[in-house]
């Protein structure tokens, strides 16, 4: 029993690390900001991949997310299926939500400042032991800072966002005490949103994460994706920025 946790652990760690190393929010995809407030109910289709920094294997996400923006706060709440890119181990469904507060910023000012917090899960049944379940927590706490470029009937903001992010580890076997393990981790991400008067957008990011540990790699992902807002009715507020 003792040699098949040992087992089980090391393909936790294995496993466990591409995923957690390709994940911020939701598993394999950058940790997005919108700096400057979009007033609205906002779909987002996205695709993600780790480019680099996990251990030879290119984890990847496809998903969507659904946020509502709101004059100063917003909240969003996303899934979509994770797929380790690992021999054997089959794709997973990772799911997360994020709320954000505008601190700085403004319709005639060209840099906003978020504060933004998240937390996703991610859990893999089964990957080579019966009964082996693997759970990732991940906790990004960060700030974004944007620039709003004004366009006729568009808006592009490149912004830039560096963060805390923890993540927690648990690993159970059958009826065995389950194992834990917790890292802090600072990271940061830098990314791109256009938008358009008429409610489509396209966002894009790389997210850079500085893993502690022996033998830990530093992951960079990359996402991009397509999104429609639409204007909640009596807010007053345009639903791209710079519009």
């Amino acid at each position: 029993m003792k040699n098949l946790l040992v087992k089980a652990f090391a393909t936790a760690v294995f496993v466990g690390a591409t995923a957690t190393q390709a994940s911020a929010q939701l598993a394999g995809l950058p940790v997005y900001h919108m700096p400057k407030s979009v007033t609205g109910v906002t779909f987002n289709g996205d695709y993600g991949r780790c480019v680099s920094g996990c251990f030879g294997v290119n984890p990847s996400f496809v998903g969507a997310r659904v946020g509502l923006g709101l004059p100063v706060v917003s909240f969003e709440i996303g899934l979509g299926s994770f797929n380790t890119d690992v021999t054997g181990a089959d794709k997973e469904i990772t799911f997360a939500g994020k709320a954000a507060v505008q601190v700085f910023g403004g319709p005639l000012v060209p840099v906003s400042v978020n504060l933004q917090v998240g937390a996703g899960i991610t859990k893999f049944f089964d990957l080579a032991t019966d009964g082996l379940e693997i759970t990732t927590t991940t906790v990004p706490i960060g700030v974004g800072i944007g620039v709003n470029v004004p366009t006729p009937g568009a808006s592009i903001e490149p912004w830039i966002a560096p963060r805390i992010q923890v993540t927690r580890t648990k690993v159970t076997l059958g009826a065995l005490p389950s194992i834990t393990d917790t890292d802090t981790n600072v990271g940061i991400s830098a990314g791109l949103n256009v938008g358009f008067a008429s409610g489509l957008g396209l966002h894009l990011a790389l997210d850079y994460l500085n893993v502690t540990g022996v033998g830990a790699e530093d992951p960079i992902t990359f996402g991009i994706g397509l999104h429609y807002t639409f204007k909640l009715p009596g807010i007053g507020v345009p639903m791209v920025p710079g519009v």
